[in-house]
């Protein structure tokens, strides 16, 4: 069920390994409570970095019909994100032109909540998506291919629906294992006149603030602009435009079109930003290691001394980061109590590899914790708003990561 990488996944050429996490369960493969951490399937997750692309990456992969087979991961649970693409879909439609006649693609859409936000603005759109999140979108009357995108699917989507005046693709190219072939891919999609948008967490905000948790086997690439341009190229797509916005920590927000355009100054800015840090070379990467050294202590630090002076500490969030984190590090109950999330799709379930159940967020009000470890900290601000009471209470909000800080 898993591959392993001998050789750069975009250009072929050789791989160092700079970050090694040993075996991990699946960070999105929430488990019954009645089953034993001990079961439960681990494989091995390692970071390398290319010597000639600098593209960080995955040395081993899981087959994506694993990863995604259970997939309990829903956009509209994100408040930040519906707010993000709540702004942008009317941005582009606004920049592009579109009308009812346009189509627009959303690769990996989930449960359609960004093509909600088109359709309502009268553009037609298709959700491709072979996870089940993709049946939300289907009720909700938006198009679906259950599909994983490659070059045959998106020929046959072209031929069936047409090319996209728009494709997105956010937080899910990182996913694509075969990176050269699913980019040709959204070439097809976009044809000659269409725009490409992608969004992905950057490399540089991986390193510099130790996000050892969203290191997890559905992440086989951690890009930068440069690598990312790197790959684009290959596949006759020229990045015009970046953006960094402040999803999944910081993430890079990129256009890309299949003819070279003018004014490309956001894309050579950071291009230079990342050449002054040294982001294209393994030496920048291997301090990643040493960071997550050095935030383990410090975390489980701060939990101990909860848990033994006897007070409790509890998560928000059952995210794949939440997963990650209290693996990597070894925390699990009685340090962390319990998890909380809003998604119906994960209450009533355990983080993988620990035996900490998820509850819903009103059980806060009942029995409000010592100290919540927000450890969807992507979420921190939409999170302490929403609990101003507990704040109100004396309750401490704790980011993890680079070190643990109390936000509220």
């Amino acid at each position: 069920m898993a591959d392993r990488g001998t050789a750069c996944r975009s250009c072929g050429g050789n791989l160092e390994t700079f970050l090694d996490l040993g075996p991990q369960p699946l960070a999105n493969g929430l488990m019954p409570l009645s089953s034993s951490p001990a079961d439960d399937t681990r494989f091995p997750l390692a970071l390398a970095c290319c010597r000639d692309c600098g593209l960080a990456q995955l040395r081993e992969t899981v087959r994506p019909d694993v990863l995604f087979r259970d997939y309990a991961y829903l956009t509209r649970y994100s408040g930040t994100l519906v707010d993000s693409f709540s702004r942008l879909a009317p941005r582009i439609r606004e920049e592009l032109g579109l009308d009812g006649r346009d189509l627009v693609y959303d690769i990996g859409g989930n449960d359609g909540t960004l093509l909600g936000f088109y359709r309502r603005l009268g553009v037609r759109v298709l959700d491709v998506d072979p996870s089940p999140a993709a049946e939300m979108a289907r009720a909700e009357g938006i198009p679906v291919c259950p599909e994983f995108l490659d070059e045959a699917v998106a020929e046959r989507l072209v031929f069936e629906y047409g090319q996209g005046a728009a494709v997105h693709i956010h937080n899910c190219l990182a996913h694509c294992p075969d990176l050269p072939g699913v980019l040709r891919a959204l070439r097809l999609l976009i044809g000659d006149a269409g725009t490409l948008v992608i969004e992905t967490p950057s490399a540089l905000d991986l390193v510099r603030n130790v996000r050892v948790d969203c290191v997890y086997h559905e992440h086989v690439f951690y890009f930068s602009m440069t690598s990312l341009g790197r790959a684009l190229a290959a596949a006759d797509l020229y990045p015009w435009r970046v953006e960094r916005t402040p999803n999944h920590g910081r993430s890079l927000l990129v256009f890309a079109s299949a003819q070279p355009r003018e004014g490309t100054g956001s894309v050579q800015k950071e291009l230079r930003r990342e050449a002054a840090a040294g982001a294209d070379r393994p030496t920048f990467y291997r301090a990643l290691a040493a960071g997550v050294a050095s935030a383990r202590p410090r975390l489980r630090g701060v939990l101990e001394q909860v848990f033994v002076s006897g007070r409790v500490a509890v998560a928000y969030g059952a995210a794949a980061k939440t997963t990650c984190l209290l693996n990597v590090f070894g925390i699990d109950v009685p340090w962390i109590r319990f998890a909380v999330d809003h998604s119906p799709l994960k209450v009533g379930r355990r983080i993988p590899g620990t035996h900490i159940e998820i509850r819903p967020p009103d059980i806060l009000a009942e029995w409000p914790p010592d100290m919540v470890l927000i450890t969807a900290w992507n979420l921190a601000d939409e999170i302490v708003r929403n609990n101003a009471h507990l704040v109100a209470r004396g309750v401490r909000f704790v980011t993890p990561l680079p070190k643990p800080t109390v936000v509220a």
